[in-house]
């Protein structure tokens, strides 16, 4: 997982960047796993939300951090085998505090099957707390035809963003 800053006007690296999570991270583990980029946010403050997944034998395990505008390391989570992370959005006004995130958690394994996700992380400066996710998995509504009674549909969320002002996520 490697971070890019870079100037808008040559797209080009910033002095100092790109970062890795080898260079932020403070878990050796979470340095030694294979992983994937998948998101960004930025929150009122100017930190750096960046998301992505572990391979853990050959399932996603998500990975959130915060790190400060320079690039280090402010907090980081990694969530259970089998939950992918696909979005981050930064929470806004008295949620400021907060790093909404979506993606999806596994059903089964064989074959892969998944229920959408949003977990909540919640931050103090000294600890982060994730609540336990907010399950979206079919019907969404009631006049849908197929009600997927046996789940053997899967949801994911791809996109996930914030209404300024209102606390509101949005997410597809």
């Amino acid at each position: 997982l490697t971070a890019w800053l870079l100037d808008p006007k040559t797209c080009q690296p910033l002095p100092g960047w790109p970062k890795s999570l080898k260079n932020w991270s403070d878990d050796d583990g979470f340095k030694m796993t294979m992983s994937v980029g998948t998101a960004v946010a930025i929150d009122e403050d100017g930190n750096l939300i960046v998301a992505g997944n572990f391979i853990v034998d050959n399932k996603p395990q998500g990975y959130v951090a915060l790190l400060n505008s320079s690039g280090s390391l402010l907090w980081e989570k990694a969530s259970q085998v089998g939950d992918e992370i696909t979005s981050v959005a930064a929470g806004t006004a008295q949620f400021s505090n907060r790093v909404i995130v979506g993606g999806s958690q596994r059903t089964s394994d064989n074959p892969v099957r998944t229920d959408a996700a949003v977990w909540i992380y919640h931050y103090d400066g000294e600890s982060v707390f994730v609540a336990p996710p907010t399950t979206l998995r079919a019907p969404f509504t009631l006049d849908e035809l197929h009600k997927d009674q046996m789940n053997w549909l899967s949801e994911r969320v791809r996109a996930i963003v914030t209404l300024p002002g209102t606390g509101y996520a949005l997410a597809v």
